[in-house]
């Protein structure tokens, strides 16, 4: 019994002990801990003060900000004009060759003129048998000869008119029946049988026009040979370089985006697709030239065919005279014979009635040569003069364009052919650039591109020519992007003077354009912000002050180093002061430096902060 009862005894009585001293116990517990907790603390706090650095600081600037956006790109001129013959022919001489320099108007290649002055020659010919052709309308379609044979044969009806009411003919009537018959006779014997001369005269002219017909359908069957031979080149050129993409872009995808190759990569693929682009451009230019050839070949044969035909029509008029004109000329050799033999005879009143018919008909004539020429005929001669001198001036233009000449002054890029070659119509030979007027073109990312705008200032420079800064200014900028992968960017052009320095095409350039300036700006460096957007804390130490101060600042224009500072808040007024400095964030951990968290210092109740510990003052960030 009492082994049990002496446990439960003292049971019963520590456990009123324990009830009784518990609330002194607890905290005396509590009290311990809570002094632990601030001694560790303060040990900690004095450790972290005892190891860490004093903060770094930098004084307050006060002077002009300026933003820029940087990127490279090739040199590239800002003029550039591929030259070609406006036809097709042999070069007989080439006056100038790649990298010299010419003046605006120099002479710089010249074509074979001999076909080309043969056309101006029968151009001429053309104007001039067109300008005849008017004259004889206008003047009532006839010569003045044709105009005194009509007045004769009116005169000779009225005289057999005359003998056929007087019924007795003079001798002098019967001569000059007789002096009828006799002209009328010699016309007659003129269309039978044409004078020596002319058939002669003819048949060169059918001859000529024969070979200028040959000659022509050689040259026109070269020219197009040459120009179909041209396609094909381009053809293949072209089939090369979609190749080359294709391979190009191959190696770039195969390299992958973390190649240390991959922007190689890229500018090598950027390359064969603009070579491609080049040459599916000289492709069509090539087809272009070669359906030039085509239409010029059946536009020059048709015209040498014309020619022949005309000559053809003129020698066979004279070996052939018109039955027309072979029937009138014996009706007048008919008439003459009738009329002297009624001379000699004396007029019957059928005779009489005869001569006053043929004086009608002599008088009708006569007055329509003396008649002007229809409207419709005259116009039609006037537009044959018209396009006569269209040609000539057409031949004229070819001859003149057989001389190539520079359009501006420049240097001499590219020579593509040699003396003796054939070239086309529009086929480029020279390529001239203006090297006084360079630009290089950059890609800009969205973000970049929309802080640029025309006319902005830039400056140029290259690792070639150290310590040379180009001034130019943003020529263009690209309302369209290009996508390059997941990138969108865009082109901008800033064109720039070269000066004096030896700059060679497709050097590499950097570009800075300058987006933004300001003027006397009060600026703190980047590391000494905390936050985020507009608005920043910073720690200022005031001139002669041994601890900083917090403080709320407005921010504005930032290079990537310094950012201006537009004002403290709340008030919004400049707070910042010549001789201020400010504190840079320690770069204890990549995600310590500029943090915006305050560091929460906890110390025994009453305990001071070690010696030089910051103070931190509560800002409430609007």
């Amino acid at each position: 019994m009492r082994e049990s009862v002496l446990p439960d005894a003292l049971g019963q009585r520590d456990h009123r002990a324990t009830y009784r001293r518990g609330p002194q116990v607890a905290l005396s517990v509590v009290l311990a801990l809570a002094l632990g907790a601030g001694a560790l603390a303060y040990v900690q706090f004095s450790s972290r003060a005892a190891i860490a650095p004093a903060p770094a600081t930098e004084p307050v600037r006060w002077g002009n900000l300026t933003v820029t956006v940087t990127s490279s790109g090739s040199v590239q001129p800002a003029r550039r004009r591929d030259l070609a013959f406006g036809s097709g022919g042999s070069v007989a001489e080439l006056l100038v060759g790649p990298g010299e320099r010419v003046e605006a108007g120099a002479p710089l290649a010249r074509l074979d003129t001999t076909v080309l002055r043969r056309a101006v020659a029968r151009a001429e010919v053309d104007l001039a048998r067109a300008e005849a052709a008017l004259a004889a309308v206008r003047d009532g379609e006839s010569r003045p000869a044709e105009l005194a044979e009509a007045e004769a044969a009116v005169a000779a009806a009225q005289a057999q008119l005359q003998q056929a009411r007087a019924g007795t003919a003079k001798p002098a009537e019967i001569l000059g029946a007789e002096a009828d018959l006799q002209a009328a006779r010699a016309r007659l014997d003129a269309l039978l049988s044409p004078p020596v001369g002319d058939l002669a005269a003819a048949e060169a002219d059918v001859t000529r026009a024969r070979e200028q017909l040959e000659a022509t359908r050689a040259e026109r069957s070269a020219a197009k040979l040459a120009a179909e031979a041209d396609v094909a080149q381009a053809a293949n050129a072209v089939r090369a370089a979609q190749q080359a993409v294709s391979d190009q872009y191959w190696r770039w995808q195969q390299a992958g985006a973390y190649s240390p190759r991959f922007d190689e990569l890229k500018r090598d693929y950027d390359q064969a697709v603009r070579e491609e682009q080049d040459a599916q451009s000289r492709l069509q230019q090539a087809r272009a030239a070669y359906e030039s050839a085509v239409a010029r070949e059946i536009a020059d044969l048709r015209r040498a065919e014309a020619d022949l035909a005309e000559a053809e029509a003129r020698l066979a008029a004279l070996r052939t005279p018109d039955t027309r004109e072979v029937a009138e000329a014996r009706a007048r050799v008919d008439r003459a014979n009738a009329d002297l033999a009624r001379l000699r005879q004396g007029g019957t009143p059928a005779e009489i009635a005869a001569a006053e018919a043929a004086l009608a008909q002599a008088q009708a004539r006569r007055d329509s040569l003396r008649a002007p020429a229809a409207p419709s005929t005259v116009a039609a001669a006037e537009a044959e003069l018209a396009q006569a001198r269209l040609n000539l001036e057409a031949a004229r233009a070819d001859l003149d364009g057989a001389v190539l000449r520079a359009p501006f002054a420049g240097i001499i890029a590219e020579v593509t052919v040699d003396e003796g070659d054939q070239v086309n119509a529009g086929a480029p030979i020279l390529t001239v650039i203006d090297g006084r007027a360079l630009e290089v073109t950059i890609e800009l990312s969205e973000y970049d591109v929309q802080q640029v705008a025309v006319g902005q200032p830039a400056e140029v420079s290259f690792e070639a020519l150290p310590g040379r800064v180009f001034a130019g200014e943003v020529a263009t900028v690209a309302q369209v992007g290009e996508q390059n992968g997941n990138l969108t960017t865009y082109a901008v052009t800033v064109r720039f003077d070269p000066e004096d320095a030896a700059l060679k095409i497709g050097m590499t350039g950097d570009v800075a354009i300058t987006v933004a300036t300001r003027e006397n700006a009060i600026q703190v460096p980047n590391r000494a912000l905390q936050g985020e957007g507009e608005i920043h804390r910073l720690r200022v130490r005031r001139q002669g002050a041994q601890e900083a101060e917090q403080v709320l600042v407005r921010t504005g224009l930032s290079d990537g180093v310094m950012t201006e500072v537009l004002g403290c808040l709340p008030a919004g007024e400049q707070c910042l002061t010549e001789g201020d400095e400010v504190e840079l964030a320690l770069s204890v951990d990549p995600g310590s430096a500029g943090s915006s968290e305050s560091v929460l210092i906890v110390a025994p109740e009453g305990a001071a902060p070690p010696s030089g510990a910051p103070v931190i003052r509560p800002i409430r960030v609007p």
